[in-house]
């Protein structure tokens, strides 16, 4: 699966997380789906930029002189960025349910079981 299909897949149980008012899985579609996007983003130090305004500070001039192109994930990029974003919601799970906090740790637990069904099928 690539990266456009992974986004249109959480795209579309984001809307309907929306919809069911579903304030758990909300909040984890977002989070999942800003992963990608951070995941895509380049390093700030392979930019190739080199600020040449002389009047704003850091700024390049010319229309479009500072777009950067995204990094481009293979499919395997994010199969493991989505099992990474589930491993890492049980393992807090765990955590919180060591120190007693269930209620949380339910709450996680049922994000990486979403996560990991709307992904199952990769």
């Amino acid at each position: 699966m690539n990266i456009d299909d992974a986004k249109a897949r959480i795209r579309a149980a984001l809307k309907d997380a929306m919809k069911a008012r579903d304030a758990e899985r909300l909040s984890l579609w977002r989070e999942v789906l800003g992963a990608l996007d951070n995941a895509e983003a380049p390093a700030l130090s392979t930019s190739g930029l080199t600020p040449s305004s002389s009047s704003i500070a850091g700024a390049v001039e010319g229309v479009g002189a500072g777009e950067i192109a995204r990094l481009v994930l293979s499919a395997a990029d994010v199969s493991a960025l989505i099992a990474r974003e589930a491993q890492e919601r049980r393992t807090a799970a765990t955590s919180y349910a060591e120190l007693g906090r269930v209620d949380e740790a339910a709450v996680l637990t049922r994000q990486a079981s979403a996560l990991e069904a709307l992904f199952a099928s990769m």
